[in-house]
């Protein structure tokens, strides 16, 4: 972002003339530096944060004239309602905490500056739409890999003939989710058709990716994970097993696209229990277990009629109900995905592809040209119509004299009873 805004065609060095004014605050670096010295101010706010605090929740710019050596005008011109902050994580905030979840480190977003952040989960976004939506962006996790955008890491000769992939670690509030997928990658291999010979390792990930049709997302420390974004570069059709996930750019969250084009949604608890279950937890809600974008089928009646069908095991091993549903996605589903997938790749890559990168493009402050900086353009444009000082305002409304439902964790789903992995399936 810093090396974007610094770059950008439309800077101003007139602060008069600017629509809005970047903050160019290595946050992310602050911390990261702060945390090795493992002393008992290892989180506190830098200087810098603390700067931010005083004047976002006090309206006191001492700190700012003094840090940043510039003058607050222009900050008190809005109220800090123009200047643009950028978040680098879903699990941090201005003050570090730990252990936080949930709820936690988006309430200061709530502040009047547009935050530019990697996550909101669904219930925030329901609790504040404007703040969230209007006010704010949710950006994509940055991937910065010279291999992806020179195309190396595409060209591996593999044949996109398995259903599903998945590696990842075992962490989070919700770790009985990703613990299920662990056991139903081991237990799946005898099934046919479903898990590609790969190495189930981080290192390896990207051939799974491109030898499998459908690649799930459960959720980790939070809603979101890096994962969604990465499986769309390689052709993987992202199946969201996390409630709480939305997606930037996306009629989630104020952007353009329909999630629903690209990516396959389904509860998070369809990996983690029999048929059965789930079947009797969604009986009186059947839409919200998942529809299908071109056949409309409900993802519900999809795992009905497998589990009608009394097929359990297949060469002695148990089949996941993610993988009974998955496997009886129409082709014109899958096509569907994949091509809308395609777009929706190219709208979250921050550079463009280009077979001469040979370098980590942030190392050499390579200026970000692809399709989210389009994204993240036309939202800032649509703000400056809608009025920068009514945004603002209404967001504060929203904060100060609206009821909210304080989340603080995100729903798992811990019922051990009709767990596959307590009954020894997967």
């Amino acid at each position: 972002m810093y090396d974007f805004f610094s770059q950008f065609c439309g800077r101003t060095y007139n602060p008069e003339e600017a629509d809005f004014f970047y903050l160019p605050i290595v946050r992310d670096a602050e911390y990261r530096m702060a945390m090795e010295n493992r002393g008992p101010r290892a989180r506190a706010p830098s200087m810098t944060e603390q700067a931010l605090l005083n004047i976002m929740e006090k309206n006191n710019s001492e700190m700012w004239n003094s840090v940043f050596q510039y003058t607050d005008k222009y900050w008190h011109r809005r109220q800090g309602g123009d200047h643009l902050i950028v978040m680098p994580a879903p699990v941090t905030n201005l003050r570090h905490e730990s252990s936080q979840r949930g709820y936690f480190h988006y309430m200061s977003h709530l502040h009047r500056p547009i935050f530019m952040g990697v996550e909101y989960s669904i219930q925030f976004v329901k609790d504040y739409p404007i703040c969230a939506t209007k006010k704010n962006i949710v950006v994509p996790y940055p991937t910065t890999d010279p291999d992806l955008f020179n195309g190396k890491l595409l060209n591996v000769q593999t044949e996109r003939k398995f259903l599903l992939y998945y590696a990842g670690g075992m962490h989070g509030d919700c770790i009985e989710t990703r613990r299920a997928m662990m056991v139903l990658m081991r237990n799946s291999t005898k099934l046919n058709g479903v898990i590609p010979r790969v190495r189930n390792g981080l290192a390896e990930r990207e051939h799974g990716f491109l030898a499998a049709t459908f690649c799930p997302i459960p959720i980790g420390d939070s809603p979101s994970s890096k994962r969604m974004y990465d499986v769309l570069n390689f052709g993987c059709i992202p199946v969201v097993l996390s409630d709480d996930l939305v997606w930037a750019f996306s009629d989630q969250t104020g952007g353009s696209m329909n999630h629903g084009d690209f990516a396959i949604q389904m509860p998070q608890s369809v990996v983690q229990f029999a048929s059965t279950r789930s079947l009797r937890v969604y009986a009186d809600r059947k839409d919200d277990f998942g529809v299908l974008p071109v056949s409309k089928l409900r993802l519900y009646d999809l795992l009905e009629k497998a589990q009608q069908s009394g097929v359990e095991y297949e060469n002695g091993q148990y089949i996941n109900p993610l993988v009974h549903i998955l496997r009886q996605v129409p082709r014109e589903d899958i096509d569907h995905l994949q091509q809308f997938g395609k777009i929706a790749a190219k709208n979250y890559r921050f550079y463009a592809m280009n077979v001469s990168m040979s370098d980590i493009p942030t190392a050499k402050h390579v200026l970000p040209d692809g399709g989210a900086m389009g994204q993240i353009a036309d939202l800032l444009t649509q703000k400056k119509m809608f009025g920068i000082d009514k945004l603002s305002a209404e967001c504060q409304y929203e904060r100060k004299e609206l009821k909210h439902t304080y989340q603080a964790r995100y729903t798992c789903d811990n019922d051990k009873v009709d767990s596959l992995i307590a009954n020894r399936k997967g």
